[in-house]
């Protein structure tokens, strides 16, 4: 562990992406405090993390590395796609061209050109994205993604990127938990292109880590597919949600160990088949536990806000 930490304090990425994503931060905590002090009612959490983590992971590995072009066009038309696509499954199929763009343009295309990766970064950027618009009140989604950038870093062989892309990611999810001033919003979809970018380089040496990298995004997997299960009627994690930042703390800590579980049982395997066989019970445990149902409207009073509507589209800002 000390010996992690001191790679981590002596790499030129990490340094740089806690520096940048910590300015954001706090310029985006600024401008959510100045709009909330002006209402009578707590605001929405702005929908700015994503976007910021997609501008802040892209400069860290400008900084690190050459950038495809590929890759920063994939990341805008994942997050356009993300914007347009209203229902998850429209998110999926408008994801389709950022996900081919990055597997097949950028540099990631010379080592493994996957069609399979196109699919998972698509269902994966719907599922994510819907995830964060179901849970936006309580801004559970970057204090997730940055448990999800630290299963990424503790699966890929080349640790240089993944470390940056992890402190980048820190300061802006403390934004949204505890501080609850940034949800990840449309640009989250940009973040997990960032991810299949490294899942598809990660392939490369050890085939299993790209399933790891992938399924690093957890519980925000799993979840939207067992709130499908349940109708989208009141789930037991969205009462957790309700429960204010207790309740977010607990949620997150079902994510880390679904997180921890995928990355170490499946993403340290060297074939890709056998990587997602010990994945896919993970994700199944996800499902049941985004399908447990949750208290009667009746019980659980007035709703927090954060479980959406039928459509599985939250409300917009106040």
């Amino acid at each position: 562990m000390r010996r992690f930490l001191s790679d981590l304090a002596q790499s030129q990425p990490a340094r740089f992406g806690l520096l940048l994503g910590t300015g954001l931060a706090v310029i985006a905590g600024l401008l959510w405090a100045t709009r909330n002090g002006s209402r009578s009612r707590p605001t929405q959490p702005l929908p700015w993390a994503g976007a910021l983590m997609a501008v802040c992971g892209l400069a860290v590995m400008w900084r690190h590395t050459e950038v495809p072009v590929g890759l920063v066009v994939g990341v805008v038309l994942l997050t356009v796609g993300a914007v347009i696509g209203r229902r998850v499954w429209e998110v999926m199929i408008a994801a389709v061209p950022g996900a081919a763009s990055i597997v097949y343009w950028a540099e990631v295309g010379r080592f493994s050109p996957n069609p399979l990766l196109v699919i998972a970064i698509a269902v994966a950027a719907g599922l994510v994205v819907d995830f964060d618009r179901h849970f936006r009140t309580s801004a559970a989604g970057p204090p997730f993604m940055f448990v999800s950038m630290v299963g990424m870093l503790i699966t890929v062989p080349d640790t240089e990127l993944a470390m940056g892309l992890a402190a980048m990611a820190l300061p802006l999810g403390l934004a949204g938990w505890p501080l609850r001033a940034l949800s990840l919003g449309p640009g989250a979809a940009g973040v997990v292109g960032l991810m299949g970018y490294v899942a598809g380089l990660a392939g490369s040496s050890r085939p299993g880590a790209a399933v790891g990298v992938i399924c690093a995004l957890g519980l925000m997997l799993a979840e939207p597919i067992g709130r499908r299960i349940r109708h989208h009627r009141r789930s037991a994690l969205g009462d957790l949600a309700d429960g204010g930042l207790r309740g977010v703390f607990f949620l997150g800590s079902i994510h880390a160990v679904l997180v921890l579980g995928m990355t170490r049982f499946a993403g340290l395997r060297r074939d890709l088949l056998t990587a997602a066989m010990f994945a896919v019970p993970f994700l199944v445990v996800g499902a049941i536990l985004g399908a447990a149902p949750g208290r009667n409207p009746s019980e659980a009073g007035t709703d927090g806000g954060s479980v959406a509507g039928a459509d599985g589209v939250a409300a917009g800002p106040s």
